[in-house]
């Protein structure tokens, strides 16, 4: 008989948790309906064809049916179909079992591809497997409840086969959630899923570190005219992204599950790459503006140094103002060359300054 449950031997390929499940229960609808048609129907078509001529089917007389070889006959086929179910059902658990123990790691064996396939993502700002480890444990455990409705859904031949007596419909092999094979393997399967599911885990606390990326917004009270903290906030930033990048392959095989982390890689790293540029724009920003100040400022100057007095009051104006230039070129001196600073510092994380505002700040000298 065809067994209810995925053969022991490994998946040629991966499987979404959602596409695996509904496998699993087209699965045991044909199992099903080859039980009931190919199987039961089978015996039932059997016996009519084998003895028909010796007994009467079609018999309507309770009490008469009931001490007849054709009552004893057809109660000892049920019982023999019962006895062929529970076997089957027992086989069809722990061969299902079996089948995900296959891929715990055994140095021996040649480790099988991967059945399911997950996903590191974001969701709602927050990294997460896809699905969660719960909620896919809980899954496969309500998928394994199926062989109840399967194994119940197979009912008795007598009833069929002497149809004008009250032979009552009853199930050939009744199970509950609560059969105890059922819930040993539940048990089993459980530890199984648990133990595969501590590496993705794992990988799923690493990249939960860079969690914070995900909810960060512009810090509105951090100055961004600063260069030494726009340098420390934009380096934490890029480093943080570039660790993001090298954290794992895009695709981690490991026992029973195959991890896909692109999602979250793409995530985090453009989130950090926007902040960055959000940033670096507020710098360009300063600078364009700061460039444009300060070479207005060295052209007034530059202009009063050059302008001819016209009268000695004008001279001796320009004389207090060449005593005191320091006063005057220090400051600008000084604010020149934060704005190279800040040019540098954008420059070095590659992000571009408008031709003409390097121009205007190199005009400043």
């Amino acid at each position: 008989m065809t067994h209810m449950h995925s053969p022991t031997a490994g998946p040629t390929a991966s499987f979404r948790p959602a596409d695996f499940l509904e496998h699993l229960r087209v699965h045991r609808q044909e199992v099903t309906l080859a039980l009931d048609r190919h199987w039961r129907e089978f015996i039932v078509s059997e016996v009519i064809d084998k003895l028909s001529e010796e007994f009467n089917f079609f018999v309507d007389q309770d009490a008469k049916y009931t001490r007849s070889d054709l009552h004893r006959f057809l109660r000892k086929q049920d019982l023999i179909l019962n006895q062929q179910m529970r076997f089957f059902v027992q086989d069809s658990i722990d061969e299902w079992t079996r089948f995900l123990e296959s891929f715990l790691p055994n140095p021996d064996v040649v480790a099988p591809t991967p059945l399911l396939v997950l996903h590191i993502m974001d969701k709602y700002n927050a990294v997460r497997l896809d699905p969660d480890a719960k909620t896919l444990v809980k899954s496969i455990l309500e998928a394994m409840n199926g062989i109840v409705e399967c194994c119940n859904a197979i009912r008795t031949v007598e009833y069929e086969l002497v149809p004008f007596c009250n032979i009552p419909e009853t199930q050939m092999y009744p199970i509950t959630m609560t059969f105890p094979p059922l819930l040993d393997a539940q048990k089993r399967v459980t530890e199984v899923l648990d133990q595969c599911l501590e590496e993705p885990i794992a990988l799923l606390e690493e990249y939960k570190r860079y969690e914070y990326l995900l909810g960060e917004r512009p810090d509105p009270e951090l100055d961004t005219n600063d260069v030494e903290v726009m340098q420390e906030r934009v380096a934490a930033l890029v480093k943080a992204a570039e660790e993001v990048e090298f954290l794992s392959a895009s695709v981690m095989r490991y026992p029973l599950f195959e991890v896909h982390t692109d999602g979250i890689v793409h995530s985090l790293v453009t989130k950090a790459q926007q902040l960055v540029e959000y940033y670096l724009e507020k710098v360009v920003e300063h600078i364009t503006k700061g460039s444009q100040e300060v070479l207005e400022k060295w052209h007034e100057v530059h202009v009063r140094i050059l302008t001819t007095p016209s009268n000695e009051d004008d001279l001796a104006k320009l004389k207090d103002f060449m005593a005191n230039i320091h006063n005057v070129m220090g400051p600008l001196i000084n604010q020149t060359d934060y704005l190279h600073r800040q040019i540098q510092m954008v420059s070095e994380f590659r992000y571009q300054v408008p031709e003409e505002v390097i121009e205007s700040a190199f005009k400043a000298y």
